[in-house]
């Protein structure tokens, strides 16, 4: 017990080791000095801040030391030392790998669309990309062909309707995102821009509107305005066919459009 206070003792001093002094065979025996008792039990108490700050030496130097001093003292070190070397309490450990793992960015993609438009090398310059309702069941066609012939008094070219159809049937395992039939309309409408030397564009519908990527708008904001796109070419947001035959309202605002723009 001793030996562990005495430890303890050089342990809170700072002391790694101690080792007696070596006695010679022909020295003298130590002689215990015999220490006066203290007669204030107050004034030989140590400070215990003092013992911590390593102030020890100095208090030892200045008040004698007492068995009772000796016994408080090493009670001081031993709290001491108890405080120093105690282990906390094991914290619960959690798991950070998923806070220092970063987050995969994932492209916002939208979900795949099912479509199509028809289109017409209507005449001249002129392509007519509309946005297809088959289940209306409507005279589209016919519609188209008025229009055409009252403003340029050429009727529409028979069998010159095309179909297109999104997704691509011979393409079912590459993206059929929204974004990639934007960009495949848009190869599309260039291929003809060049085939068919086609300057101007008659975008009908929402459909329509939407894949050929004309504006930034919202559709109610792009319709019957006209935009001009990449290689010269000009294009006119009108609603499509359908619409024209089931609000017949839009067929007069539509000409009136439509006559000033053949002339341009």
């Amino acid at each position: 017990m001793q030996e562990l206070r005495r430890q303890r003792y050089l342990a809170a001093l700072g002391i790694d080791s101690y080792m007696p002094l070596m006695q010679f065979d022909v020295a003298p025996l130590p002689v215990l000095c015999e220490l006066p008792q203290a007669t204030v039990e107050g004034s030989t108490s140590f400070n215990e801040t003092a013992i911590v700050d390593g102030g020890l030496d100095d208090a030892v130097a200045d008040f004698p030391l007492s068995a009772t001093t000796l016994e408080q003292t090493a009670q001081t070190i031993d709290r001491v030392f108890k405080s120093l070397v105690e282990t906390p309490p094991a914290r619960e450990i959690k798991d950070s790998s998923a806070a220092l793992t970063p987050e995969k960015v994932i492209p916002i993609t939208r979900p795949a669309v099912t479509f199509s438009l028809s289109m017409w090398y209507s005449h001249d310059d002129w392509l007519v990309i509309d946005s297809r309702k088959p289940q209306a069941a409507l005279p589209t066609a016919a519609l188209l062909n008025n229009i055409i012939q009252a403003l340029w008094q050429k009727p529409l070219r028979t069998g010159v309707e095309e179909v297109w159809h999104w997704p691509f049937a011979e393409n079912t395992f590459s993206h059929q995102t929204e974004e990639d039939a934007k960009d495949a309309l848009s190869v599309w409408i260039e291929v003809a821009h060049e085939k068919h030397a086609v300057n101007k564009l008659l975008v009908m519908g929402e459909v329509a509107w939407r894949y050929t990527n004309v504006s930034t708008g919202t559709y109610e904001e792009s319709l019957w305005q006209h935009y001009e796109l990449t290689g010269g070419v000009t294009a006119w947001v009108v609603p499509s066919l359908v619409e024209l035959l089931e609000d017949p309202n839009h067929k007069k605002k539509l000409w009136q459009r439509l006559r000033v723009s053949s002339h341009e």
